[in-house]
């Protein structure tokens, strides 16, 4: 009787094993800078971000539109260039879990959720470089090291 009891646990432990395995595959990052198999399945191509230093950026009259996409432990671009007095929406979004950051000299503050594109307006008015910072721990290695800035010219 112990024998079998001893057997059912070594199966679940393996089961419990594989789907922690088959989860990591799917969920979690494969390798620096490479997508999940999840972010693979779900993204539409215009939806895919960039590893670009510096902002992409829409600019109609005095507003510019920049994409910012919020992962664990990096924001990406972490360099983000506006001029003085624009009005700037950023289309930030994250591509894992729930994230949060604040760029608090400008007054910002945004939550944002995997795959959905929260727009956060703010006004650039005063010149200087500006930072970012995560304000919500997304995991024990890497996560104060997630840094960016907004430079206003």
């Amino acid at each position: 009787m112990v024998y079998l009891s001893m057997k059912k646990r070594v199966i679940a432990l393996l089961v419990i094993v594989v789907l922690a395995m088959a989860f990591g595959i799917f969920f979690l990052e494969l390798g620096s800078g490479k997508k999940t198999l999840f972010q693979s399945l779900t993204q539409s191509p215009d939806s895919q971000t960039t590893d670009n230093k510096t902002s992409s950026q829409a600019q109609s009259g005095n507003t510019v539109t920049v994409p910012f996409t919020v992962k664990n432990f990096e924001f990406s671009p972490p360099t983000i260039i506006v001029k003085k007095d624009q009005t700037v929406i950023l289309e930030a979004k994250s591509v894992d879990i729930v994230h949060s950051f604040e760029i608090a000299d400008l007054g910002v503050v945004g939550n944002v959720e995997p795959f959905v594109v929260k727009k956060i307006t703010f006004k650039a008015d005063r010149i200087g470089r500006f930072p970012i910072t995560c304000t919500k721990n997304c995991g024990p290695a890497g996560y104060d090291g997630m840094k960016g800035v907004v430079v206003v010219k």
